[in-house]
């Protein structure tokens, strides 16, 4: 489950190195930004780019835990984000569907059971299967 996503994080040279660019780049929108934007926490965000950049060039080995750190957080997040929306999505969307569906008395799956009924068999019109009609089925 979860334990096994964990477990199966890619921390390969190549995805460290990629760790190391996306997060110098990201920082440094983000001091560029503030920078722009005549904050002094610009500096922070810069330095913080500078030095993501410089342990990608000449230290990538000590960026392989933060790297594993921050992906286990990925994960966790991902685990957890996707319940939360799954969730509204089911209250907000799906329960009121049915709700308005069980108000109007809607049967659109046809499982009413009929006592008169001989059979519950839906006869469907005959077409003539054409070998195209298979061969296109959507």
């Amino acid at each position: 489950m979860i334990t096994d996503e964990i477990k199966k994080i890619d921390s390969s040279p190549g995805k460290v190195k990629e760790f190391g660019w996306v997060m110098a780049i990201f920082f440094g929108l983000l001091g560029c930004f503030w920078f722009w934007r005549g904050k002094p926490s610009s500096v922070i965000f810069l330095g913080t780019a500078a030095v993501f950049g410089a342990l990608t060039l000449f230290a990538r080995p000590v960026l392989k835990p933060l790297q594993k750190v921050w992906m286990m957080f990925a994960v966790l997040m991902g685990w957890l984000m996707s319940r939360v929306i799954l969730g509204i999505l089911f209250y907000l969307v799906i329960t009121p569907i049915a709700l308005f569906l069980r108000f109007t008395k809607k049967d659109l799956l046809d499982m009413k059971l009929d006592p008169s009924a001989s059979s519950y068999w839906k006869h469907r019109a005959n077409e003539p299967e054409a070998r195209t009609h298979c061969e296109r089925q959507f």
